[in-house]
Formats: C-alpha cells, sequence, structure tokens
C-alpha cells in the first residue's frame, strides 16, 4: 500500500496548482466525518455572526502571507484530542456567550484558540497540578483547559 500511496502522490505532484486544489478539494469533500450537531449549529452561528461583522467592517483581515505563516506553525504542533466532555463544555460555554453578545462569544473563540496553540507548541511548560495534568487558564474568561501529554500526543 505504500509504495502505491507514494506514487498516487507523485502523480499529483506532477499537477498544475490548479489541478492539485481540485484534487484536494474533491479529496477532503469525500471525507466524512460525524459532526455532533450542537457543534455544528455553534459554529454556524459563530459563522453567521463573522459574515456580518465583515459586512458591517468591524473586523480586521489578516493578510494571506500571514494566514500562511499561521498555518505553517500549526503543522508544527503537537497531536491533540478533546475529551467528549470538555468539548461538550466548551460548546456549551461558547452558546451561552453568544446569548450574551455575539462579539463575546468570538472573542471566547479566540482567545480558546489562542490556547489551544499554545498547549499544541509547549504542552509542559504549563502548571502542573497533579501527577501529568496541567492547566492552562485562558486570559479574560474563567475557564481553563486541563491537559496530559503523553507521547507526543495532548488530551484536553
Amino acid at each position: 500500500m505504500e509504495g502505491t500511496t507514494e506514487k498516487v502522490l507523485d502523480n499529483a505532484l506532477a499537477l498544475t496548482p490548479y489541478e492539485r486544489a481540485d484534487l484536494a478539494k474533491k479529496i477532503v469533500v469525500s471525507i466524512k466525518i460525524d459532526i455532533d450537531p450542537e457543534i455544528e449549529s455553534t459554529h454556524l452561528d459563530a459563522v453567521k455572526s463573522r459574515k456580518q461583522q465583515v459586512k458591517a467592517s468591524t473586523v480586521e483581515f489578516i493578510p494571506g502571507d500571514e494566514v500562511m505563516r499561521q498555518g505553517r506553525d500549526i503543522q508544527r504542533m503537537i497531536n491533540y484530542r478533546f475529551h467528549p466532555d470538555a468539548q461538550r463544555e466548551f460548546s456549551e460555554t461558547i452558546q451561552y456567550y453568544f446569548e450574551k453578545d455575539p462579539q463575546l462569544a468570538n472573542d471566547f473563540i479566540s482567545a480558546n484558540h489562542d490556547g489551544q496553540q499554545s498547549i499544541r507548541t509547549n504542552p509542559e511548560i504549563w502548571c502542573v497540578l497533579r501527577k501529568n495534568i496541567r492547566r492552562y487558564l485562558i486570559r479574560r474568561f474563567p475557564f481553563g483547559f486541563y491537559h496530559t501529554y503523553e507521547e507526543n500526543f495532548v488530551t484536553v
């Protein structure tokens, strides 16, 4: 199988950039992932809010080269997963803030994203609570990540 994968990759890399982008899109669309409906709903609410912010010119756009740099940084990060309870709590908190103020929900999501990046980049520098359980506190919000780090993998 490995030889086949390498041949497919070699053939894909020989395509033009536009053909590779089209192929990548088709591959991503073909991947079926079960998404929790509550998470999907919360995500769509955030997208709608962001769309309104763009129309109202209340957000700052990030240049493409900065987005690409951030993407490369993320690729170098450690793998992680959310415990289902942590994912549920995160979704409920987003919904809570969204009901109070959509901008507050966006700020919360952004702060959490920054926290996740920090944990994935340097999982061992955060406060040890007991054994291998560490805590990262989110700035501005009464929320934090409890995580473990084992074998190049973070569990939140």
